[in-house]
């Protein structure tokens, strides 16, 4: 009875096997469906513009190829089971039909709906496009211009992610967007829109800008004395100079030193201030167009001690073994002195009290020229005394010669005569 039952349910499943079959076979056979909606996101539209054209729906196992004129529009797209699209850019007013294939079989149908897009007059895409620069740095700035811009018609700036408004009306002239700062290489392009067209379209020239890394503004700037006198120098100084960028000084907007090239080491700038200065050591890289300005470097130049003291001798004229007193007429409190033979100090530097120095006590062998060392806490230097005092010294006599007479016997009214040697 079991194996009745089993035999029964057996030829059960086979017959409803063939069955199923037979109905896909059926609808692998079917004719295309003919009455899917077509539809258009734009109608009417400017030329270079580009359009859409959907099915509402589309079979599995069949092909849709989008026509004008029985010519093939772009590639046929396999039926999804859902919504299907074409894309195209027309270039004159047509008619659009589908044609619809089954894959297994070829039959093919028209979809009974068609769509008809106008294509009216457009703006001129080939218009130039051009930069203030193609070439600089991060940071740089740079402006696109578009030429004979034309009436009726807005320009829009565009990097490709990103647009940079406001759009800016034609006028049949040049036009020029506002400056942009590319952070890479980047192509900006332009889009226009208005007049017929129902978007905006991208004209088809560009402006390429190549962007190279900025000089570094980080490095570290100095002076070797942050405090000088009047007359006094200074270095300023850079280091770990980028190679390939050059280095140059100013005070505010003065040019005063460079350029110097970067080489990875420290890059010295001797400077004479006169009067307190910001200094601001400013880089360049040969494909920077504009400088980029490092640490300021503040100087104070201080008002130095007086150098036009009178200095004086005792005795300017000696023998040798003899002495002098060379003195300082004046002197300023806390500014020290220092007496020197023109090589060698002489004796301890005095300390000034606002009065008279007399120095030790000299004894030159040979003819000398004595100066005066100043220094003071306030300057970075040691400077001298503009006067100076010289000192000839003469041999002594030789005690060591004789004394003889040619006669040392004579009378009275007679002469004779003395001879040294």
């Amino acid at each position: 009875m079991k194996q009745k039952y089993s035999y029964q349910i057996l030829l059960f499943l086979f017959f409803l096997l063939c069955f199923s079959k037979n109905i896909h076979a059926s609808a692998s056979k079917a004719a295309p469906d003919n009455t899917i909606n077509i539809s258009v996101d734009k109608q009417s539209i400017c030329l270079g513009e580009t359009i859409n054209i959907f099915l509402a729906t589309s079979e599995p196992g069949v092909e849709y190829q989008l026509k004008s004129d029985g010519i093939n529009k772009g590639s046929a797209i396999e039926g999804t089971g859902l919504q299907i699209s074409f894309t195209l850019t027309p270039a004159t007013t047509a008619e659009y039909s589908v044609a619809a294939t089954n894959t297994t079989t070829s039959e093919t149908t028209i979809l009974s709906e068609k769509i008809t897009v106008t294509v009216k007059p457009g703006p001129n895409l080939n218009l130039g496009v051009s930069a203030s620069t193609n070439q600089l740095c991060e940071g740089e700035g740079v402006t696109i211009s578009v030429d004979n811009t034309e009436n009726s018609y807005n320009y829009l700036l565009n990097n490709g992610p990103r647009d940079f408004p406001p759009a800016i009306n034609g006028d049949g002239s040049t036009v020029t967007f506002p400056q942009v700062f590319p952070e890479s290489n980047t192509t900006y392009q332009i889009y226009v829109s208005g007049g017929n067209c129902s978007d905006r379209i991208r004209l088809n020239n560009t402006a390429t800008i190549n962007v190279a890394a900025a000089p570094k503004t980080d490095l570290a700037t100095y002076a070797d004395n942050a405090q000088i006198c009047e007359g006094e120098s200074v270095v300023v100084s850079v280091d770990n100079s980028e190679t390939g960028i050059d280095y140059w000084v100013f005070d505010g907007s003065n040019y005063v030193a460079g350029s110097l090239a970067g080489n990875k080491n420290t890059l010295n700038f001797p400077l004479t201030p006169t009067e307190n200065t910001s200094y601001t050591i400013r880089a360049i890289g040969s494909n920077c167009f504009s400088f980029y300005n490092l640490k300021e470097v503040e100087v104070a130049v201080v008002t130095g001690p007086k150098t036009d003291y009178n200095l004086s001798a005792d005795n300017t004229e000696l023998c040798v073994g003899e002495s002098a007193i060379i003195s300082l007429d004046a002197s300023e409190s806390g500014v020290e002195y220092q007496l020197t033979d023109g090589t060698n100090p002489v004796g301890d530097p005095f300390v000034g009290n606002g009065g008279k120095i007399d120095f030790p006590a000299v004894y030159p062998t040979s003819n000398t020229t004595y100066q005066v060392e100043i220094t003071s806490t306030a300057c970075s230097q040691t400077i001298h005394l503009i006067k100076t005092v010289s000192i000839n010294v003469h041999q002594l006599p030789n005690k060591n010669l004789n004394v003889t007479l040619n006669n040392t016997n004579i009378c009275k009214g007679e002469s004779t005569s003395l001879f040294v040697h």
